[in-house]
């Protein structure tokens, strides 16, 4: 009877793992990102192993910016069997083990060299605001993504950021943002009428 029930026990965790259907949406120096099968608007991202997530730097990011308007939070995943399985998911990809997991908000590509007057000056105010609350971000170009609700761009990607920043570190920033090119507002169409 007991041998009965801790099969059925097993056979339904299996079928639970089975049916989480899980799909990589991409991977990059840092580790993966992971559809959430559960919640369209969240992914997961599943570091790899020498790539530590900065607690004291994350409780920061959300204390400046709780509702997350400007910033992409990191919520650490503590569920086991979620883990086992991402790293699972991520581990083909790379060469070494897997690290922490994180669970973040779902954000879509923003082409920066593009954007709108106002995407590029809330942009501005964001890497402004992280240099006043003493933090650097250390790798702007390619960690800037957009929020489908609101069309505004959000800093991704903390692993190079600094807490608390050195004039050095905010000069990086300032220069990747305002000197590299890779951030422009785009130009509007000119009109065709005449002047007489």
């Amino acid at each position: 009877m007991k041998k009965t029930k801790s099969r059925r026990k097993k056979q339904r965790r299996t079928s639970k793992r089975k049916s989480l259907i899980l799909t990589v949406l991409g991977h990059g120096k840092d580790g993966c990102i992971v559809q959430d099968p559960k919640d369209p608007s969240r992914v997961f991202k599943v570091f790899r192993s020498e790539i530590s997530n900065d607690e004291e730097l994350q409780k920061k990011i959300k204390e400046i910016d709780p509702e997350e308007n400007r910033f992409s939070h990191y919520s650490l995943v503590l569920e086991k069997e979620k883990k086992k399985l991402l790293k699972q998911q991520c581990e083909p990809l790379f060469s070494e083990e897997i690290g922490t997991v994180v669970s973040m908000k779902r954000l879509d590509p923003l082409d920066t060299g593009h954007m709108t007057r106002e995407q590029y000056r809330h942009l501005r105010t964001s890497i402004e605001l992280l240099h006043e609350h003493e933090i650097s971000h250390g790798d702007l170009i390619g960690n800037i993504m957009m929020d489908p609700e609101d069309q505004l761009p959000r800093i991704i990607d903390w692993e190079d950021a600094r807490f608390p920043a050195t004039p050095l570190d905010k000069d990086i920033d300032r220069n990747a943002f305002l000197s590299s090119g890779y951030f422009k507002v785009r130009s509007l169409p000119i009109s065709n009428t005449s002047f007489v």
